[in-house]
């Protein structure tokens, strides 16, 4: 367990807490079960190790931050982890990428059950069901998504440029106030300009020059890794769903034909609509329906979009 406290360290070393995710303030950190879902690469881990630099001593032993991908749980389990970090003093644990643990439900109900006085945040992907595991956490655990980046924390990560949030109805009434404020500050078709080529996902301040090679790499994660753990699916199944989102990314945004469309992938209407289901819980397309109930939620989509700016 040591090895797992010497990389929490050496996180918790290196990140910044200049600029917080807009979900960092509408968390209830203190509830005993927290999950936290959302996309690759927008940022929950940031979060949680920013929570945990903001509001502990990292060192006290008393808090842990462990990926679920980590050899670590080749040979042990969550509940090895829980037990050892109870006896030791630990109170709260923060788990990343449950999705990558089989049974990850199953033993946090576990440890919420058997050890009343430890708080758990744990993140996944935005694939992620909390009640669809082997346990149903919805009811203990409080859910939170986090989507990437708004224009308006664009421009707060990337110029220092602070707006608070503006409701459409001051917008209908008040635009010509509000846009002199924004322009004394900025011009905002070039800000924007910038947004939609790169701002969407937080890690484009790493390395501007190969932001759309690590946006093709969470892409391929997401279908390659996040889909198959989450939605238990085959090869074939991935190979055919990258082709799907390679030709919908030349059409969008489009009402799609069912028929042709499922032609041209080479697969079921039912797959095809399973698919599109996948690729919009894991925001890489977003759908838009009609309101509709029963057996007609089952119909196609009304619109396909790609799922975000970028």
């Amino acid at each position: 367990m040591n090895q797992l406290f010497l990389a929490f360290h050496l996180q918790i070393k290196r990140v910044s807490t200049d600029f917080t995710r807009y979900l960092y303030k509408e968390i209830h950190w203190q509830n005993r079960l927290i999950a936290i879902i959302g996309s690759r690469g927008t940022g929950k881990t940031t979060m949680l190790l920013q929570h945990i630099k903001l509001n502990y001593e990292p060192y006290s032993g008393e808090v842990l931050y462990v990926s679920l991908d980590s050899l670590w749980f080749s040979t042990h389990t969550l509940l090895d982890l829980a037990n050892e970090f109870s006896q030791q003093g630990g109170k709260v644990l923060y788990l990343d990428e449950v999705h990558n643990y089989m049974g990850w439900s199953r033993e946090i109900k576990n440890i919420y059950d058997s050890y009343p006085e430890m708080k758990i945040v744990f993140t996944g992907s935005s694939l992620l069901e909390v009640y669809k595991g082997e346990a149903d956490l919805s009811r203990r655990a409080i859910t939170y998504h986090l989507f990437g980046l708004s224009f308006r924390e664009f421009l707060d990560y990337e110029f220092d440029i602070k707006q608070e949030a503006v409701s459409v109805d001051d917008i209908v009434l008040n635009h010509p106030r509000i846009a002199m404020t924004i322009i004394d500050k900025i011009k905002p078709l070039v800000a924007f300009n910038e947004y939609i080529r790169y701002g969407y996902f937080p890690y484009y301040k790493e390395d501007k020059d190969f932001y759309y090679s690590r946006l093709l790499k969470t892409l391929n994660n997401i279908i390659e890794l996040d889909l198959p753990a989450t939605e238990h699916i085959d090869y074939y199944s991935v190979m055919k769903i990258k082709k799907l989102l390679s030709v919908l990314a030349t059409l969008v945004p489009f009402t799609p034909n069912i028929s042709q469309l499922s032609n041209d992938i080479g697969i079921t209407r039912m797959s095809l609509l399973n698919y599109l289901h996948y690729l919009d819980k894991a925001q890489a397309i977003m759908l838009l329906s009609k309101e509709a109930s029963g057996i007609k939620r089952l119909a196609k989509p009304d619109k396909v979009y790609l799922g975000n700016t970028n």
